[in-house]
């Protein structure tokens, strides 16, 4: 899916973001972009930033007569900062197509960041996973009762009995609070996940709600692995998003006590 961004800033500095759907969902034409083009320009945006860009000069056209050029020429007359795509095919390599100089070409790159984060469980062992939080209270040193979500459903509560009220920790009012407060709650990548009707949002505001000491998200055998992004956790979190390390509910078991470092 290609679209266009603009970026509006106000006077006061607020800043805004407009998204023009000039190609949606896969499929649109070079009038659906010059129109968008034309209609950021006509709101007053202040930086357009286009994910589309050349793979080639035009072989039928001189660079700037080419009326995506000229539209792009116009926007930056008219004071707008153009930003575009660079595109994948340069003429060598390590080289990018941008030919004209009243565009920038920018390209996205790959960083070598990561957030990893660990679950010490209570004999000792460590699970590492991904997480954009700090750690439990004690920092690593004390110890808290470990929860399966599902274990922790409210059994005369009026809610449907499907995996985002049981196992996602979508819903607080589906968790009886005796049983999770204080406690680091087990909640399981199903098929609200797999679908993207569920989110890590929402379990942090079920743990801010029902005062989980903490939350850990973790894959399914029966969905495979998970891409986990991290997103900062306003609680202590981890996500173990590989079905090889999801072992940790074993130890729910046999293993009550867990934290996070």
């Amino acid at each position: 899916m290609m679209i266009t961004l603009l970026w509006h800033a106000s006077f006061y500095l607020h800043h805004r973001i407009a998204v023009y759907k000039a190609i949606y969902p896969s499929v649109g034409t070079l009038t659906d972009v010059l129109s968008a083009i034309d209609q950021a320009v006509k709101d007053g945006v202040d930086i357009l930033t286009l994910s589309i860009g050349p793979d080639e000069p035009p072989e039928d056209t001189i660079t700037f007569l080419d009326v995506f050029e000229i539209f792009l020429l116009l926007a930056r007359r008219a004071g707008v900062f153009v930003v575009q795509a660079a595109g994948n095919k340069g003429p060598g390599p390590t080289t990018v197509v941008s030919f004209s100089p009243w565009v920038v070409g920018v390209a996205s790159c790959s960083t070598d960041r990561s957030y990893p984060a660990t679950l010490i469980l209570g004999n000792g062992r460590q699970i590492g996973g991904v997480g954009l939080s700090g750690p439990t209270f004690g920092g690593g040193l004390v110890q808290y009762k470990l929860v399966l979500a599902k274990d922790a459903v409210k059994t005369n509560g009026k809610f449907p009995k499907t995996p985002p009220y049981v196992e996602e920790c979508q819903f607080p009012g589906a968790l009886d609070p005796i049983v999770v407060e204080g406690s680091i709650v087990i909640c399981t990548f199903s098929v609200g996940f797999f679908n993207q009707t569920s989110t890590v949002t929402a379990i942090i505001e079920t743990a801010k709600i029902l005062g989980f000491m903490g939350f850990v998200l973790i894959a399914n055998p029966n969905y495979g692995d998970f891409i986990a992004t991290p997103i900062p956790f306003k609680v202590p979190g981890i996500m173990v998003p590989r079905t090889a390390d999801a072992q940790v509910k074993d130890n729910v078991l046999r293993d009550k006590d867990i934290s996070f470092c």
